[in-house]
């Protein structure tokens, strides 16, 4: 199963029969009616949907055609604890979040969250700990 979220929501790419436990979110399911972008911004739109599901016998396959479709944007971050292991969190749009941003050209993973991390949040002395 690959899992692409919208915040708290999310978009399941699985294979036929794979055992799926929805509990009880609302699921929209591509029926191959529209292409996979325009489900894809379709799901994005319908805010009463909890999850979409996309089934195909090659969900990595399926991944990269969605790729395709937008535009791929890098970008890095991370879980954030001080000294007494209280997590670091940011408030974007309306949800909790941890800090992340795009990454700047040149610059690895590592350099990216850690520049984005002291820039969002106003830190300074991030270290990378495992």
């Amino acid at each position: 199963m690959i899992i692409i979220y919208f915040f708290d929501r999310a978009l399941w790419i699985v294979q036929p029969n794979e055992q799926l436990k929805l509990g009880n979110k609302n699921f929209l399911k591509y029926n191959g009616q529209s292409t996979l972008k325009d489900f894809v911004l379709s799901f994005e739109e319908l805010k009463e949907f909890d999850v979409a599901i996309i089934e195909d016998n090659d969900p990595e396959k399926i991944l990269q055609n969605i790729i395709s479709e937008f535009k791929f944007i890098e970008a890095a971050g991370g879980l954030v604890r001080n000294s007494k292991q209280e997590l670091l969190v940011i408030e974007r749009l309306g949800v909790w979040d941890l800090p992340k941003g795009k990454m700047e050209k040149g610059e690895n993973p590592l350099e990216s969250a850690i520049r984005e991390i002291e820039e969002e949040c106003s830190v300074s002395g991030i270290k990378m700990v495992r």
